[in-house]
């Protein structure tokens, strides 16, 4: 017999290891292997997610600029103008008021002052302020204007606002899957993040972007960065202090660029307050630690205060009281900006509410439908509703019957975000006029969270067999197909049909290519 062979077996016949350390060998070769296909996943998962922001983020940026040359409003240059009036040294716009309008018996009165007022802006003193967060001056436009004395493109600022908004959901949520859902598989993550970007109302509101939408985009963006420097904060216990001081600076510039999302400073203060509570109950050191994270969001609230009582004699005052609006039924000695009765028929347009739907290209706009009288204290814009558009938001209403089974960490993610958003939601109910670009301030958070729970369908699904699984698996697709194509349609009409008329060109190509669309659109009418 062979010595190698004599070796390879003992006494009884047994086979056993050539060399005492083959098996140590074979164990490292294991571990090698399991390495190199963990990296090659890695890999796979890193340059598929570069690929979908990179898509993501071009056609946002595409979106501004495809609305060729902005019409002719002075409301779109409020930040712009209100940056140059930082760099001189003072608060308004650097507009004159009209002394007609100014001699006007109630210049608030959209009745007397139309063709006179600069729209929608706060006229105060004899001054004209602007009624939006100052915080896109203070990051954005003053600092542009100061270093190149020329004014940033309000449209390229909203497109860069969700774009950073939407790069800090897709991390968040990639981590959240990554740590507690591993099993998901890289096409239905890769889905998900393209329906965080697609069917959150945000290529509509970059459609036209105006004032509004800049004051809007801008609190997504840090309120999404907050959300992530959050759950950073759980996720690495060692750094905690330094990831809630994160989240307190953006919430407060959050809070700067649109008041209403003081509902997430809420949610983060209780936070703070119940991890103080934990840390006592522990006895850990120091256990009031966390709650120096309340210091940022405190010291931007109080340079807020001060802003509001330099412009308006009062720190609570943000000039919706001064606000030159042109229609009758915002005005706050009419309607007043908020009322609970508005809630049940904004309830209705926001959530529920069917697009109109077309065998044509672009096939959807967003039109209300009304089932019943509208109250005259109601002004109703371009709007359709979010369970409708984005049927992926339906599963986050079953997230409270699962949340027990997450740990901790995600529990605490999936409430901050979901207290914010029903915060907001509640607010944006009770408002006077009812219009698509609000839905932008709570669509992210219920897509958020209804993508996270379709990963956990997808895991309880995968464990069933035949009939049942396959269906699950084509329900929870067809969900995340309609959210991202209706997103991307209504992104080509927007409210005033800008694509159209802005690039022409454009238009007609995309016509063409969804040509074979609108043939089997037609025909699914016909048999209909």
């Amino acid at each position: 017999m062979p010595l190698d062979q004599k070796n390879a077996t003992d006494k009884k016949g047994q086979p056993k290891s050539v060399h005492p350390g083959a098996s140590r060998f074979s164990n490292r070769a294991k571990a090698s292997v399991l390495s190199d296909v963990r990296i090659a996943w890695l890999s796979a998962e890193s340059c598929s997610l570069s690929l979908i922001l990179l898509l993501v983020v071009s056609f946002y940026f595409w979106t501004a600029w495809s609305n060729g040359p902005y019409p002719d409003n002075s409301s779109n240059y409020y930040y712009p103008l209100l940056a140059r009036g930082f760099a001189d040294g003072h608060l308004y716009l650097p507009v004159r008021p009209l002394p007609e309008l100014l001699a006007l018996p109630n210049p608030y009165d959209p009745n007397l002052n139309k063709g006179l007022r600069l729209h929608d802006a706060s006229l105060y003193n004899g001054r004209y302020y602007i009624n939006w967060g100052p915080t896109p001056v203070v990051l954005l436009f003053a600092p542009y204007y100061l270093l190149t004395l020329s004014d940033f493109p309000q449209k390229m600022a909203v497109a860069l606002f969700c774009s950073l908004g939407f790069l800090c959901s897709a991390r968040l949520f990639q981590l959240v899957i990554r740590d507690h859902f591993p099993g998901v598989p890289l096409w239905v993550l890769m889905a998900c993040i393209m329906t965080l970007g697609m069917a959150d109302t945000a290529p509509m509101l970059i459609r036209r972007p105006d004032v509004y939408e800049t004051a809007i985009s801008c609190a997504y963006c840090f309120l999404q960065l907050g959300l992530l420097c959050f759950y950073l904060a759980f996720r690495h216990p060692k750094a905690e202090l330094r990831w809630l001081l994160l989240t307190s600076l953006c919430l407060g510039a959050a809070v700067g660029g649109r008041t209403t999302y003081i509902w997430a400073v809420v949610i983060f203060v209780g936070f703070l307050f119940w991890m103080w509570r934990q840390k006592t109950i522990r006895r850990q050191k120091r256990p009031w630690l966390p709650l120096v994270a309340l210091v940022p969001v405190g010291i931007i609230g109080l340079l807020l205060t001060v802003y509001n009582y330099e412009r308006f004699d009062n720190p609570f005052e943000f000039g919706q009281q001064y606000a030159l609006s042109g229609d009758a039924t915002a005005h706050v000695s009419n309607a007043g900006y908020f009322r609970f009765d508005n809630m049940p028929y904004h309830l209705w347009f926001y959530f529920f509410s069917p697009p109109l739907l077309i065998t044509k290209f672009p096939f959807i706009y967003a039109i209300p439908w009304y089932y019943f009288k509208s109250p005259h204290t109601i002004r109703v814009e371009m709007v359709t509703g979010l369970f409708v558009i984005s049927p992926v938001t339906l599963l986050a209403l079953g997230l409270p019957w699962v949340m027990r089974k997450f740990d901790q960490t995600l529990v605490a993610i999936l409430l901050f975000m979901a207290g914010a958003g029903m915060g907001l939601t509640l607010f944006i109910l009770g408002f006077c006029s009812v219009t698509m670009r609000y839905l932008f301030d709570f669509a992210p958070a219920f897509i958020f969270l209804g993508c996270v729970m379709l990963c956990h369908c997808y895991l309880t699904i995968t464990q069933k067999h035949g009939f049942k699984r396959r269906l699950g698996e084509c329900l929870l697709i067809a969900a995340l197909f309609l959210s991202c194509w209706n997103g991307l349609m209504l992104s080509f009409t927007g409210y005033y049909d800008y694509l159209r008329l802005g690039s022409p060109g454009a238009y007609i190509a995309l016509q063409e290519f969804f040509h074979p669309c609108e043939i089997v659109a037609q025909a699914i009418a016909n048999l209909l």
